[in-house]
This record gives structure tokens, sequence and C-alpha cells, in this order.
């Protein structure tokens, strides 16, 4: 009974993201992404790639999103931190219009901060991650540790005025040393915003950098109706869906960028050529960053092949994105994933620098550095302990009311396993496992249910204190592993 019960698991259980056969658009392209991937097709269940040249672009989608479409070319999705590329541009216009300097002080333009430490940090300090500022602003992590586990997406949704209010509370570590900060770039989003005389961020974007280039399907979502209704949905790393972020005050970050790939084909091409808002002064390489890399005015470099590629990856709770611009060769890639994986950095990397070799994939070591993998991992040994522990007290039970409680935790536990595994970089059939270990053991108190008095004969407080925490334990599970979107 139990096998029977864990093999239906398998088939309503958490899956592993996977690309299947669907391609769209280019099929030589999505034929040459697939020699690149080899066998190994995990990371994405849907995958859009673009590789584009000043004389024209080629367009391929492989595989189904969650909505059984396969990704095209004017298919809407999240853009996340590459986003923070076009304040960088925007930079550069503004020093060649006269409007700022890269030294004026940030407190220039938002008075608000003046007299604290952030305040005194520079426009070219913000866009290049030197400002010795944290990732994000004070306070924020509760919410992103919230969004982790209930996928609500919550962790943007603020205004400018509340943003910037926030941030007067950073202190500085390390100023002149590069350390990524989504804090930063969004400060300078909205210090640009201010200097050039726009309303917000997001007019200034739209005005001076998206209608200049043709740009027609890019936008900021301030709130989850301004999202295309088309817009690819997004997953967390293990495939779980998850809720988009949005927020006004947050969106120089790239919280709440949806594009399309047509869109960001004419975004490449226009640097290629050097005819983007800013030229190509923003990717121009001027101070260290982390692992050999280079930065500019938002824009990260590497060196490929002897060759200066400039470059930014994005990454959010649902979706993760990468473009790459080799100016030596004059040709782009554009790479999107419908999930939160390293697989569109690996791909564009590839098909930049060798796209006649296949990929080699980071070992299970490497895989679980990332934040997310390693709280997935956690909690998925916290589930199989957890099983194991109901399991072995089966039979000691002495009541139905602690019987009650075993079943109820056996159920959060599942399903927490379920939503929060490590199915990214462990194969999600393991969960029949877990699952099978569960069932077996809810058979085995429901056995004993009829022979059991409803409350012990001492310590029936505990009894009872026991069942209240399952079953909150079980109603939290519940809200967590509810579908959000």
């Amino acid at each position: 009974m139990a096998l029977v019960l864990a093999l239906a698991v398998l088939v309503v259980g958490p899956r592993t993201p996977r690309l299947d056969d669907a391609v769209s658009g280019d099929r030589a392209l999505a034929a040459q992404v697939h020699d690149i991937l080899g066998s190994d097709l995990t990371g994405a269940t849907a995958l859009h790639v673009s590789v584009i040249t000043p004389d024209g672009v080629r367009h391929a989608g492989l595989g189904h999103d969650s909505s059984d479409h396969v990704p095209a070319a004017d298919t809407p999705s999240g853009l996340a931190s590459v986003t923070k590329t076009f304040t960088g541009q925007l930079l550069a216009d503004a020093v060649t219009r006269g409007e700022v300097s890269e030294d004026d002080r940030l407190e220039t333009y938002l008075p608000e901060l003046t007299g604290t430490p952030t305040g005194g940090t520079t426009l070219s300090e913000l866009a290049s991650h030197r400002a010795g500022l944290p990732l994000f602003p004070p306070g924020v992590m509760p919410r992103i540790y919230a969004d982790f586990f209930t996928g609500w997406g919550d962790t943007a949704s603020v205004t400018t005025e509340e943003f910037i209010s926030r941030v007067g509370k950073a202190s500085l570590t390390d100023r002149g040393t590069y350390s990524y900060s989504d804090l930063g770039a969004t400060l300078l989003g909205h210090a640009l915003a201010r200097a050039t005389g726009y309303g917000s961020w997001g007019e200034l974007v739209s005005d001076r950098l998206l209608k200049p280039i043709g740009m027609t399907h890019t936008v900021f979502a301030s709130t989850r109706s301004q999202i295309p209704g088309d817009a690819v949905p997004g997953n967390a790393g293990n495939g779980r869906n998850v809720m988009p972020w949005v927020g006004e005050g947050s969106l120089p970050s790239g919280a709440a960028t949806w594009t399309t790939s047509a869109d960001m084909a004419a975004y490449a091409q226009a640097l290629l050529v050097g005819t983007a808002p800013g030229g190509t002064r923003a990717m121009e390489p001027r101070w260290d960053a982390d692992d050999g890399q280079r930065v500019g005015l938002a824009w990260h470099s590497e060196e490929i092949d002897g060759r200066t590629v400039a470059e930014h990856d994005g990454g959010a709770p649902d979706f993760a994105t990468m473009l790459m611009i080799d100016p030596a060769r004059q040709v782009a890639v554009y790479v999107t994933a419908d999930t939160f994986s390293p697989l569109p950095r690996l791909l564009a990397k590839q098909l930049i620098q060798d796209p006649q070799t296949p990929l080699t994939r980071p070992g299970l070591s490497e895989s679980f550095k990332a934040p997310q993998s390693i709280a997935t991992a956690i909690i998925g040994a916290l589930a199989v302990v957890a099983v194991l522990m109901e399991l072995v007290s089966a039979e000691r039970l002495r009541s139905r009311a602690t019987l009650a409680a075993g079943l109820a935790d056996l159920t959060a536990w599942a399903l927490v396993g379920a939503v929060l595994g490590p199915w990214d970089v462990v194969p999600s059939w393991t969960f029949v496992l877990l699952a099978a270990a569960a069932i077996y053991a809810a058979l085995r108190m429901l056995v004993r249910w009829r022979a059991l008095p409803w409350l012990p004969a001492r310590l029936r407080w505990w009894a009872w204190m026991r069942l209240v925490l399952a079953v909150a334990w079980l109603m939290a599970a519940v809200f967590i592993a509810w579908p959000k979107a």
C-alpha cells in the first residue's frame, strides 16, 4: 500500500526543472544549444537564446514553460539585474550631456541622505559597486527569508521614498573595494532621475533609452497588474512556482523588469555599434571586481581568448538571465530561463567562447555553494530526519492525541520537503523514498489508532501541547506549499 501511494507521489510530486524537446524559432540554433547542453537538460523548463550581430539576430526557444508555451522572441520574461546596465548607460549619457559628474556625491541629488555615510558616496562608486554598501537595504533580510519560505514575492514592494528612508541607516564597509550591491545600484537610479529632472527612474529609462533604441515591449512593474499577461511564469531553482517581485522603489535593481528577447537584441545591437545612449563608455573596464573580472559603470567584463567581453547576469527567485557583448567579434548573446539557475550564464559564455564544445557543468559541491541550494539542502535533510524519527517512534505512541500529532508532523514535513527540497541538484524521484517512508509510518500509526486511548495516563498536558504544535506546523506547511501563482 505504501509503495502504491509513493508511486502516485511520483506523478504529482516535485519535478527537477528539465527542458523537453520542444523548440521555436531558429532550429539550427536550437540544435546547437542542445549539442552544447548534451544529455543534461536540467536547470530550466523553458529557455530562450539569442545570438546577435549588427546585421541580424538568431532566436531559439527551447522547452515548455509552466503555462505550456514554448518561449519566442516576443515572449515577455523577467530581466532581473541586467537592468542595472540601463542605469550604467544613462549615467554615461548624463555625464556626456553635462548634467552630472561621476564624482558627484549622492546627497547632491538625494538630500534626504545628507550627513549619512551613504550620502557621501559618489555616483561612480555606486555604479561600480565600490561604495562599501551592503547587498540589500537594512532590515530587508527578514522579508527575503519570508519570500523564500512562502513564495509570496513581497521583498521588493516598497515606494521610492520608503527605500531611500531605509538606507540612511546603512553603514559602509571597505569603501573603494568591489562588493556587489543592489542597494547602491538602486540609489544610483533614483539619483539620476532626480538629477535629470524626471519624475521617476522608470520615466528616465523609458524616455532616454528604451524609446531611442526601439525597445517597445520593456516594462517596469510597480504592481502585479503591470506584468504582461503573456509573460513566462517563473520558478524557483528547485522547480517551485513562486510569485514575481514587484515594487516601484526597487525598480532600478531589476527586481521587476519585464522585456522580450527581441527588445534585448535591439539593445545589444545598439551597444555593438555604439549608438546606445551613453555609447560604449559604461562598458569600459576600469576597476577590479571579483574572480578576475573588471567593472565599469554597472557593466562587468572578463577576458575570453584575449578579448574583453562585457557582461551582466541577472537572477530573481523565479528566473535567470545573461547578456554578453563581444565588441571585438561584433557578436552578443542573450539567454533567459524560466528558473532561478546558473544555466543562462554557463550557456551564454559557452556560446561566446566555444559554441562547438559541450558545456561542462559545475560539480555537486559547487552547486551547493549557492545560498538557495544550501537552504534547500538543509530543509531536505531536516525533512528526512523528521520522517525517520516519526517512523521509529510510530510503535511507541501511547495515545490518539500523540498519534494525531505524529500524522500532522509527517504530512507537514512531506509538504515542506516537496516544495523546498533541493530538487535543483538532487533528482526529484528521490522524493518518492521520503514519501514512502512517511506513508509507511502513517499506515503503522493508523493501524494502532483503535487500540489507543485519546490521552495518555500521564503528562496529558504534554499530549495536548504536542497536538496543538503539530497542527500549527501543519497549517504553516500548507500555507508554504499552497500555490502562489
